[in-house]
């Protein structure tokens, strides 16, 4: 059938630390760019429902710069108000 309509997920598995170093996120971004995905899931350890507002404000202020990638962004295991937040922020989509 050719399997030309099937989207793809790449999980992007990464500790919350990393994610917040500038220069980590540019290596990712660069990894990522050319690679045949239709949608990231974000995938962050030490970052969930209990999120600081000081770590909620950093992790939206880090994953913006995936947007460049120009592909659906999902916050994946991020609840409560924290999952709100992300989106209602425009962060990620969902």
């Amino acid at each position: 059938m050719g399997g030309s309509d099937i989207r793809t997920d790449y999980s992007l598995a990464i500790a919350y630390g990393t994610l917040r170093e500038p220069e980590q996120r540019r290596a990712f971004l660069a990894g990522l760019q050319d690679l045949p995905f239709d949608n990231l899931w974000l995938r962050i350890s030490d970052f969930g429902a209990d999120a600081t507002p000081t770590a909620l404000r950093r992790y939206i202020s880090a994953v913006t710069d995936f947007h460049a990638l120009k592909r659906p962004l999902v916050a994946d295991q991020v609840g409560g108000l924290a999952g709100l937040a992300v989106a209602a922020f425009g962060a990620t989509g969902a």
